[in-house]
């Protein structure tokens, strides 16, 4: 069973970023783009759905808890104080 987060936003890149290796610039992965690879120690496959940007995260069940957590981690910098 798999479960899928939704990232979205002007800094979603930015976030993803920190615990992804891929390239990510618009250039390099554009809407409609979809690669399996690893976001901080989870297997994943990454899709972005549209230009916001938007992506879907797709994992293992066993591991949405702990990327959930990760990412509202990697996102605390970008919260308004």
């Amino acid at each position: 069973m798999y479960a899928t987060l939704a990232l979205s936003g002007p800094r979603a890149r930015e976030v993803l970023m920190k615990g992804c290796r891929l390239d990510l610039h618009p250039r390099a992965f554009a809407p409609g783009a979809c690669v399996q690879t690893a976001l901080a120690r989870a297997q994943m496959i990454l899709h972005q759905t549209d230009d916001d940007p938007s992506f879907e995260i797709t994992v293992r069940n066993s591991f949405a808890h702990y990327l959930a957590t990760w990412l509202l981690d990697a996102m605390a910098e970008y919260r308004p104080a």
